[in-house]
């Protein structure tokens, strides 16, 4: 297949592919059929998207009311500042730290995250967080911006004690849908996240990938892991 556009430029598969019934781009519907045989096999009855003002969440939210009803509960949030609480509401909309949530240990059977943890400061923490309020046997399913060619994660930015931002590289923002300026990067993932969310206390963690034109899966690497408490 001719991935060549007709400005010369690659096609970016990852980001592209938007499915013409949801709207959702390659990577987000893998994850979705992925999240959704996980929640009908291990029968998950709390799963929380760490997102809610995104099209991911709406076409997610549908499919639950329609599939699972009153059975499961949905829970969705997005990083409103650092001066947030957890938990709080601030206009529609609810606040998690995804380093310090407010969700109770062992609460949550499934996690879905969408190319959130790269912008967060503390991954250990981040990673440590979601393994304490999974259920036994949850898991987190989730997608970063993922370096096969590097052993090691680079950072590229830290916080301070006051919450000011130190730049270690050159800054790149990704676009976010609350702030026009995007979302910082912190990291640049390498092999070793995998190692890291052992230590965080996962059982398992692995990578899939997925081809399948007849599905819309025409990339060529396209990963997203999971982690299994």
């Amino acid at each position: 297949m001719d991935r060549t556009l007709m400005n010369g430029q690659k096609l970016n598969y990852r980001e592209r592919v938007e499915c013409v019934v949801c709207g959702l781009n390659e990577r987000q519907r893998m994850i979705l059929a992925s999240a959704l045989r996980w929640s009908r096999l291990s029968r998950s009855r709390h799963i929380y998207i760490q997102e809610f003002i995104t099209l991911f969440f709406q076409v997610f939210d549908k499919i639950v009311l329609r599939e699972f009803k009153s059975c499961c509960d949905l829970t969705g949030s997005e990083f409103l500042g650092w001066d947030k609480t957890s938990g709080n509401i601030y206009d529609n909309v609810r606040h998690e730290d995804v380093c310090r949530t407010s969700f109770m240990s062992g609460s949550v059977d499934l996690i879905i995250s969408n190319d959130v943890y790269e912008h967060v400061p503390d991954i250990q923490a981040a990673f440590q967080e979601a393994y304490r309020i999974l259920s036994d046997r949850g898991a987190m399913i989730f997608s970063v911006p993922f370096i096969f060619g590097e052993a090691q994660t680079k950072k590229r930015a830290r916080l301070g004690i006051s919450k000011e931002i130190e730049f270690l590289e050159k800054p790149i923002y990704h676009d976010d849908p609350l702030n026009p300026d995007g979302a910082l990067v912190f990291h640049d993932f390498g092999w070793d996240m995998l190692q890291q969310l052992k230590e965080a206390g996962f059982s398992d963690v692995f990578m899939l990938d997925g081809h399948d034109p007849t599905l819309g899966y025409f990339g060529g690497i396209c990963p997203f892991f999971v982690a299994q408490k």
